[in-house]
């Protein structure tokens, strides 16, 4: 059942995507938060829903101006990237994300509370390996690439 509220939320956050009506915006963070009840403790599915219901919350942020959903967003994406395995593509984002809402707070408020937050939960070297890493990976999918495209070259005539 809570892969269905889950989708429910998706759903509702795209359609928000088209319509830009705040009604859907706040149906995907409904159904975000029920999902999450539903699932209970675990789920290797659980970090991507906190990590979704934070961007919809910060989203609303921009809609509303209500300061309480800038708040939600931090720390519904902070609580993500605690749970998000290290120097994944997950963690880059999340990170960015992170990063993001704490300098629209910061110009909101003008705290830099937030920011030292986001020191404290993620070492700056984590994020330079991470980057490494994606970049490895990238080179060697575009060799990968260039070796089947050579292979089919030759052989395929």
């Amino acid at each position: 059942m809570a892969l269905v509220y889950e989708r429910l939320s998706m759903a509702c956050s795209r359609r928000y995507c088209v319509t830009e009506r705040e009604g859907d915006l706040n149906s995907a963070i409904s159904h975000g938060q029920t999902s999450l009840r539903l699932a209970g403790g675990g789920g290797r599915h659980k970090p991507t829903s906190i990590a979704n219901i934070g961007l919809c919350f910060g989203i609303r942020f921009n809609v509303t101006g209500k300061l309480q959903d800038l708040d939600f967003a931090i720390e519904k994406i902070e609580q993500a990237l605690t749970m998000t395995p290290q120097l994944t593509k997950e963690m880059l984002w999340r990170s960015k994300s992170l990063a993001e809402q704490l300098i629209q707070r910061f110009d909101w408020t003008g705290e830099t509370a937030f920011l030292k937050r986001f020191d404290q939960l993620l070492d700056v070297g984590d994020l330079d390996k991470a980057i490494q890493k994606l970049r490895d990976s990238r080179r060697t999918s575009s060799d990968l690439v260039d070796r089947v495209w050579r292979c089919t070259m030759q052989f395929g005539r």
